[in-house]
């Protein structure tokens, strides 16, 4: 039988953290809500690919992010989450 009041894994919490660090300071739907800030907006596939992500995570319409600025901040939010999740890993690796 399974605890349906067992406490969310280490990972499960991390990512919930990096898609809410996403959607803060990164993910938005422009304001016509036709692309999302992780989409090309000249490609079909990729707004609708972008806009069902940035919905599946909630993300609001704002102004989009200069492109430069938007890797760094994209960079700084992966690395922390990998931090925070792979160096739990670091058991697993042979020879350590």
């Amino acid at each position: 039988m399974h605890d349906i009041h067992k406490e969310p894994s280490h990972f499960a919490l991390q990512r919930k953290r990096y898609h809410k660090a996403l959607t803060e300071r990164l993910l938005v739907v422009d304001n016509d809500g036709v692309c999302a800030s992780n989409g090309d907006k000249d490609n079909i596939a990729s707004r609708k690919i972008s806009l069902a992500i940035a919905k599946s995570l909630n993300a609001n319409s704002n102004t989009r992010m200069p492109a430069q600025s938007a890797g760094v901040a994209f960079e700084a939010i992966t690395k922390d989450f990998l931090e925070a999740t792979f160096l739990e890993l670091n058991h697993l690796r042979p020879g350590s």
